[in-house]
């Protein structure tokens, strides 16, 4: 993530209105010994914030010692003011009823620079999906500071409300500008592939999908290139996924840019890792049962626009954290045969049956395939696929 003077990091975020303000007292922040192994730091406070300094190999967990009331489905938003050196966080720590700790979320880092002071914040859904499974009835502000920072924080604020409305649901034009520009520049592929009469092999996604354009040896990333075209560009294959949609994002393409209008002879939908994401750049996250109807809302919209396209529904790969993945995809087998669509679930093959991505050589950073992760995935999407248009054809 770049960072700059004065900006606030908040992109396709849940506006709060009406929130209830979190008043958050800086002078009773205090670092946790969470990893006794690596915690390590010095806060002192100073002019109504605090300097963290943080040595080599030391990471620094910061909490404030008072807590919030809240209620599970709410909306917590955290902002803070930071300058100095080293990369940040925004951190938020779930209790249970005794206040009893029971997991926490961060924000994605921040690497600051000296004399550019940057304003961050980034929005947390309280749910027992991030806290073990357990119910959260209190949040605590914090920070991290990883090693060889100093930094100096101010203005810590923060907000709380309950959100019920399921924003998967609702067309949203993402505001990065590469995504602009790719958006458009796949709407005119549809566009080239419908006036020449051709029926693709649409594999509609995110950065999991477009990653199929890396070379394994590629920058930015190793991807998938090399198995696309021994695999899947003989069957007509083209890559519709863009690095950082959500299922808002795709729902805008299918609708407003109309990218089903060469009518796909087949779409493989694989989309709502990144619902699950959290700061600057996802938003709040979506809890699993928005995620599974908006994913079942994406295969509404496609059986009525392109009733003849055979649908593959892949599973939600895992991520490092504490995602809930493993939920999202107990809807999603029942969704792909309510829309009539095959549910692809390459998890086992990629994890060994263990269901979690720590092993770097199939997903290379704990969410993105690495070209072992690719050739496994391939492994159990190209029999589904050709399956499903060996159907197509009868």
């Amino acid at each position: 993530m770049k960072s700059y003077l004065g900006l606030i990091f908040l992109s396709g975020a849940i506006l709060l209105n009406g929130a209830e303000d979190l008043k958050i007292a800086m002078e009773h922040f205090q670092i946790l010994p969470i990893n006794r192994t690596q915690s390590g730091g010095k806060l002192v406070s100073e002019n109504g914030g605090f300097c963290v300094e943080v040595p080599e190999k030391k990471s620094a967990f910061m909490a404030e010692t008072g807590k919030h009331p809240v209620k599970a489905g709410g909306i917590a938003e955290l902002e803070v003011t930071a300058e100095g050196k080293g990369v940040f966080a925004l951190q938020i720590y779930f209790f249970d009823a005794d206040s009893g700790r029971t997991g926490w979320m961060t924000s994605n880092p921040v690497t600051l620079k000296e004399g550019l002071p940057i304003t961050l914040k980034s929005q947390f859904r309280v749910s027992p999906d991030y806290a073990n499974g357990k119910e959260v009835h209190f949040i605590s502000a914090g920070l991290i500071v990883w090693e060889k920072g100093k930094i100096k924080f101010r203005d810590y604020k923060g907000k709380y409300n309950e959100v019920s409305k399921n924003t998967t649901l609702i067309p949203a034009v993402a505001e990065h500008g590469g995504i602009v520009v790719r958006t458009k520049e796949l709407t005119e592929l549809a566009k080239e592939l419908r006036n020449k009469g051709k029926r693709p092999v649409m594999f509609l996604g995110d950065s999991i999908t477009e990653g199929w354009r890396y070379p394994e040896n590629g920058k930015p990333y190793p991807g998938g290139l090399e198995i696309w075209n021994r695999d899947f560009v003989p069957l007509g294959a083209e890559n519709f996924g863009i690095s950082a949609e959500k299922i808002e994002h795709v729902l805008y393409r299918i609708t407003a840019c109309n990218q089903l209008q060469c009518n796909p002879k087949a779409i493989v939908l694989m989309i709502g890792t990144n619902n699950l994401g959290i700061g600057a750049s996802h938003g709040a996250p979506s809890t699993p049962e928005q995620i599974a109807e908006g994913i079942g809302n994406l295969l509404k919209i496609m059986k009525e626009k392109v009733p003849d396209s055979k649908l593959l529904l892949v599973a939600v790969t895992p991520r490092g954290g504490p995602y809930p993945t493993a939920r999202i995809n107990t809807f999603l087998s029942e969704i792909a045969r309510k829309y009539g669509a095959v549910y692809v679930d390459p998890i086992p093959v990629m994890t060994n049956n263990t269901g979690n991505s720590k092993d770097r050589t199939v997903f290379r950073d704990g969410l993105h395939f690495s070209p072992k992760g690719y050739e496994l995935y391939a492994s159990v999407l190209l029999p589904a696929l050709k399956e499903a248009l060996q159907k197509g054809k009868q």
